[in-house]
């Protein structure tokens, strides 16, 4: 029994990893064509009627005359072409602003046009003098502009940028020379690209916070109390509850995958962050309102037909009913405490791969059970037990304000990583 448990746990976490990693190396492998070609890769929505329009009329007829050989990928129809999508513009440290619903990469040229753009500039970006210009160069203009008229072309700005230096902003009126002009005055005062550090401290310290929730303690508690009762050993209440703290960790790290699929769903990085930090208010509010308002109570604590069958499978004491309890308790305290989860998960997908992302989710997960380990260490002890029973007590609504807290700097800082 043992055995094919942990087996199942293994093929729970692998399947899906392995199946990510099938299909982004399927991907990647074929991005540069052979010495000689030109190809260009298209990164678009077939959904976006305006998008189609404009590119099988405008952009595929001129890319055939100039002698491309067009790759579409249509990245809504297939996941596994989205996260290369975002691999590649993470590579070449695309800002989000700039990272368009249409994505077109020029093959061998480091040539990367976003969105829409008309077809003179296009022109000028593709027959530029490449030694004049950095490397990559990013053009792109996310609006749907009707170039003929001459109104809205002139108010409508596109932006250029080169890793290392600043993005440029120029009306659709201006050629692309207004940034050659730029370039060789400041060409050498590239900046060095820093990478964000501040991803692994909030993860690891988000996830032991999220931790300290009281939902799944109240529960650990009574789970120590009845292996305790049923005369079990130290080294059986460790097994078994360690066993419970696995099924806790996989239920919370599945549901942690589950919305790394919805946010990717999002065509767009930039708007999925927005709309994490509209969760993350959101889920704020309710927990604040729960705090302050007594009588206001929402998604705050395991429901009562969830904890008593809960219990059912925590009284038995076996190791599978342990698992089981454990993953309940996992899927239950969601609504508790989710809100910090979801803001750590939307900052990752404005500031990973999607391969350090996973990383960064098991790292998560395992600060997230760390308290619980720490509980279940200390609680073999009745007296300690007992005691911390008090502390939970004692500084439950302590805990849910830090939280509270930490929901709201997480909404603030992906905020202004935007």
């Amino acid at each position: 029994m043992k055995k094919k448990l942990l087996a199942i746990l293994i093929s729970c976490i692998l399947i899906p990893l392995s199946a990510s990693a099938h299909s982004e190396e399927f991907h990647v492998g074929d991005q540069v064509p052979p010495h000689g070609e030109k190809k260009v890769t298209i990164y678009f929505n077939e959904q976006c009627h305006g998008c189609s329009e404009y590119l099988h009329d405008l952009v595929a007829p001129y890319l055939t005359e100039q002698g491309y050989e067009i790759r579409w990928q249509d990245y809504i129809n297939d996941p596994s072409i989205r996260e290369v999508m975002f691999f590649r513009a993470e590579k070449l440290a695309i800002p989000l602003e700039l990272q368009s619903h249409i994505m077109v990469y020029f093959e061998p040229s480091q040539t990367i046009v976003g969105g829409h753009l008309p077809l003179s500039l296009m022109e000028q970006i593709l027959n530029r003098d490449e030694s004049l210009y950095p490397a990559p160069l990013i053009v792109s203009q996310d609006e749907m502009v009707d170039f003929d008229d001459a109104k809205a072309v002139s108010n409508t700005n596109y932006y250029v940028y080169s890793p290392g230096y600043e993005v440029q902003s120029y009306s659709l009126e201006q050629g692309l020379t207004s940034y050659q002009d730029w370039f060789e005055v400041n060409q050498d005062n590239q900046m060095e690209v820093v990478t964000k550090g501040l991803t692994l401290p909030l993860v690891l310290g988000a996830g032991f916070v999220d931790g300290l929730n009281p939902c799944a303690f109240g529960v650990l508690f009574f789970f120590i109390a009845v292996l305790a009762a049923l005369k079990r050993t130290k080294k059986n209440i460790l097994l078994t509850g360690g066993v419970y703290i696995i099924g806790i960790f996989l239920a919370y790290l599945l549901i942690g995958f589950g919305l790394i699929k919805a946010i990717n769903v999002i065509p767009s990085h930039h708007f999925a962050a927005k709309v994490s930090v509209a969760l993350l208010v959101l889920v704020g509010s309710i927990n604040l309102l729960n705090l302050l308002l007594p009588s206001f109570k929402l998604g705050y604590k395991i429901p009562r037909i969830s904890k008593s069958k809960i219990k059912e499978y925590l009284i038995q004491g076996t190791y599978p009913a342990a698992f089981i309890g454990g993953f309940l308790v996992g899927l239950c305290t969601f609504p508790c405490s989710g809100g910090i989860y979801v803001g750590i998960i939307g900052l990752l997908s404005i500031s990973t791969s999607y391969w350090l992302g996973v990383g960064f989710l098991l790292l998560y997960n395992l600060m997230f059970v760390l308290p619980l380990v720490i509980i279940l260490l200390l609680g073999l002890n009745p007296l300690v037990l007992n005691k911390l029973k008090q502390l939970k007590s004692k500084h439950s609504k302590v805990m849910h304000y830090l939280s509270v807290v930490l929901i709201f700097v997480l909404a603030l800082i992906i905020y202004l990583w935007l």
